[in-house]
């Protein structure tokens, strides 16, 4: 089921109308004439906010309606409010996650094979055989330079032949095609939220990789996501360097020191 309201990133508030409430064990599940809450799905969490003021306790879609538990039974109009910054970290993980893939899969034929987005850091599973710190390196290089040329990310609704003319091999049996853009370099379905282009994510960093059954899976943090970390490891690698009375870069001098 496809809610348009949820193609624009930056829309987090709405006035709408309670339709259906149903009580849960003490809780109330609420049906609105619209939302704005994400459900979540494709490796995307939930939405977080408030109706009236009470913070929403789940999401589902049920019967082809979108549902919203609270602690309080509501009725008449109801004011919703997303959480603007828990929504735009989720929507630049989502959307670098795109990047990566295209860049990877149009530089080395390679399959996305599953996707992991994190408080402290997201993951991609690839089908690589092999993966090196060249190719993080060049990886990394690859999508900030695109970032830089900020390509617009659109959602289109396509016919099943115009969808059939651009993603060859994928499953198109459905009525609610939607797919995510990313200027000509990648197409495909998804019912996820991502930013309007690619200057939203503001830098990308390729943090690591590990092997895995399938391949290899590589790690990343981006935008927002990756300033708040540098921001919360710089406070731990101050606090040893005041320990240890030596600067950033001689920690390890210091903590060998303290050793010997």
């Amino acid at each position: 089921m496809i809610n348009k309201m949820l193609d624009n990133c930056f829309q987090t508030e709405l006035n709408t109308r309670v339709e259906e409430v149903r009580e849960d064990n003490g809780l109330y599940w609420h049906c609105f004439r619209d939302t704005i809450f994400y459900q979540g799905k494709g490796g995307m969490a939930d939405d977080t906010g408030m109706i009236n003021k009470r913070p929403v306790k789940g999401l589902k879609v049920e019967e082809g309606r979108f549902w919203h538990l609270l602690d309080e039974k509501l009725e008449g109009n109801v004011f919703m409010n997303v959480n603007p910054h828990m929504r735009f970290l989720k929507c630049q993980a989502h959307t670098a996650q795109h990047l990566i893939s295209a860049v990877l899969g149009n530089v080395y034929k390679v399959e996305t094979l599953a996707h992991h987005v994190g408080d402290e850091e997201n993951d991609i599973e690839f089908s690589f055989e092999d993966f090196t710190d060249k190719m993080a390196f060049e990886l990394q290089v690859l999508c900030n330079g695109l970032i830089r040329d900020d390509l617009e990310v659109s959602i289109q609704y396509p016919t099943r032949v115009e969808a059939s003319k651009m993603a060859k091999g994928k499953n198109l049996d459905r009525d609610d095609l939607r797919v995510v853009r990313i200027g000509a370099l990648d197409y495909n379905m998804c019912g996820c939220m991502h930013v309007p282009s690619l200057r939203y994510l503001q830098m990308l960093y390729i943090s690591g990789y590990e092997k895995t059954a399938k391949g290899y899976k590589i790690k990343y943090l981006v935008g927002d996501q990756l300033l708040d970390c540098v921001s919360r490891r710089y406070k731990v690698l101050d606090e040893a360097s005041r320990s240890l009375a030596v600067s950033h870069l001689y920690v390890n001098t210091g903590v060998n020191r303290l050793i010997n």
